[in-house]
């Protein structure tokens, strides 16, 4: 182990690496913290927030963008540790993501995905199309957005006009995460232990391709890995490397 950062009182759900070597960190404790990760120093906290934050993305202009239980929406110059802008929904936010415009997608305790634009708090678009919560978001190619939910569905969206394009069907309990894989392909993971891989036909056709079924318990979390391969991790505490290439 090389170092270790301290300073959250409560779980950290959020790490999301900046520039210059910096890093930020979101907990249930209400703050954010950034971090210097060559020296290990805590370089500012954050506040504002007063409900745990889930998560933290970096948007088009620099500035840091984290949701929270609290119902917000909060945009912050990490650099000066200044708010710049908070967005109020009238629901817990579990997660965001950057389309490629710059607009900025959440999901949480209800059944849409909104879409606003950062720099002015603005809604611009609502996607109707889930009956549970929203879980994970992930921004494909084309204007389109992959969104997992405790429905168990992953739905494909056009965000320019707001468009149900395909619902994958598969999985049998709510779907926690979603990775987007170098050759188009998606992989989610769900409570129901397994994790599935889509293969992408074309930009509004998916198939079931594989299915993993090796973990005992819920699995979280995806990573894409820099030599090919995917980590997965469960709720007990388990880390599965999987082999996606054939020899």
């Amino acid at each position: 182990m090389r170092q270790t950062l301290s300073g959250h009182s409560l779980d950290i759900d959020s790490l999301l690496t900046l520039p210059n070597n910096q890093l930020a960190s979101s907990s249930w404790d209400t703050s954010i913290r950034i971090w210097n990760t060559t020296t290990g120093r805590h370089v500012r906290t954050l506040s504002g927030h007063t409900d745990k934050v889930y998560a933290l993305v970096l948007l088009k202009n620099g500035f840091l963008a984290s949701c929270s239980q609290d119902c917000t929406i909060r945009v912050w110059n990490y650099r000066e540790g200044r708010l710049v802008r908070s967005i109020t929904d009238y629901n817990w936010i579990f997660v965001l993501a950057v389309l490629d415009n710059g607009e900025l997608a959440s999901g949480g305790a209800d059944t849409p995905i909104k879409i606003w634009n950062p720099n002015d708090g603005s809604l611009v678009r609502i996607l109707n199309g889930h009956y549970n919560y929203i879980l994970s978001l992930v921004v494909l190619p084309n204007n389109r957005l992959a969104s997992g939910s405790k429905d168990a569905t992953i739905r494909i969206w056009d965000t320019t006009n707001g468009l149900l394009k395909h619902t994958l069907i598969g999985h049998t309990d709510e779907v926690l995460s979603i990775c987007l894989l170098p050759n188009g392909h998606l992989v989610s993971s769900s409570k129901d232990t397994t994790i599935k891989i889509w293969a992408k036909k074309n930009t509004d056709d998916w198939e079931l391709e594989r299915n993993l079924t090796e973990h005992t318990d819920t699995v979280m979390s995806l990573a894409y890995l820099q030599n090919g391969n995917l980590i997965s991790g469960s709720f007990v505490g388990t880390f599965k490397i999987w082999k996606l290439k054939k020899d």
